[in-house]
């Protein structure tokens, strides 16, 4: 066994060598990455990028799309607690949509109903709507109990992102059943959610 492993020592020092002979380093004592190895290194990183960046952006259209439905839904059944504990601050038909949003929201928040919370919603004045998530998205809405059923119209302009206001008309739909927003999905980044009460 001994003589064995000396025969393949002296093998590998003759190949050490012959390799400096003929100008060739020995791989052991290189420093650095051979071409094959950097391609393959940008191979994965590509492979990696495909995988990863498509996830990344959708979560967070996911997640706008969510704050939307979301924000549909709290003052949805924020009018729906209203009508009961306090039907006298939200009135009956206020003025129009976006006469009504800012009334509607701020008596939503009043001590009198106190059913939504003040930190919940920004009220854009300029666009008479409520500002929804960084990207500001808008909801303008529209309350009116003189109809039968009463009814609360949404106008949600997703700002130009129709992945995310396709995705929140796919949960607005989940939640309150089809037909409530439409009976196909928006084209413009826009859509009309007309909930009953």
């Amino acid at each position: 066994m001994k003589a064995l492993k000396k025969v393949l020592m002296d093998v590998k020092e003759k190949i050490k060598l012959i390799a400096k002979i003929n100008g060739k380093k020995d791989r052991k004592t290189e420093k650095g990455f051979t071409l094959v190895e950097l391609i393959a290194v940008v191979i994965i990183l590509g492979i990696l990028l495909v995988l990863v960046v498509p996830k990344i952006l959708g979560s967070s259209t996911d997640a706008n799309a969510k704050l939307i439905a979301k924000s549909v839904q709290d003052i949805n059944y924020a009018v729906g607690v209203a009508r009961m504990k306090c039907p006298s601050a939200i009135g009956g038909n206020i003025a129009g949509a976006g006469d009504d949003t800012k009334e509607l929201i701020p008596a939503l928040w009043s001590q009198q109903c106190g059913v939504l919370n003040t930190n919940s919603f920004e009220i854009d004045t300029g666009s008479n709507s409520v500002k929804v998530g960084a990207a500001g998205y808008s909801i303008v809405t529209d309350y009116n109990a003189s109809t039968s059923p009463s009814t609360l119209k949404f106008t949600i302009d997703c700002k130009n992102d129709n992945d995310v206001c396709t995705k929140a008309y796919n949960q607005l739909t989940n939640m309150y059943g089809n037909g409530a927003c439409g009976n196909a999905a928006p084209t413009n980044a826009k859509m009309t959610c007309t909930l009953a009460f």
